[in-house]
């Protein structure tokens, strides 16, 4: 049995960070975006990719388990107008 959990990350680029339910970091995971195999970064302990758009699909892979991440890449929220209105 496969027990990951996903916190995605704000930020510039898309960013995701996996842990168990204990809340240990799981590193040996394979992500991919598409053919496009998201990579690791050992320094702030997440998996990123530059090319994510919203609406993607982020196949993980852990332990011969598959799950699907969908992507929604977060806005910059308007402090005066927190609610896009005109």
């Amino acid at each position: 049995m496969d027990d990951l959990y996903a916190k995605i990350i704000p930020g510039e680029k898309f960013a995701v960070c996996l842990y168990d339910s204990l809340g240990k970091l799981i590193t040996d995971a394979k992500l991919n975006l598409g053919k496009h195999r998201m990579s690791y970064d050992k320094r702030h302990s997440y998996y990123s990719t530059k090319n994510a758009h919203d609406g993607d699909i982020v196949k993980i892979l852990h332990k011969g388990v598959y799950h699907y991440l969908s992507v929604e890449k977060t806005r910059p929220i308007n402090i005066d107008n927190p609610y896009g209105e005109a």
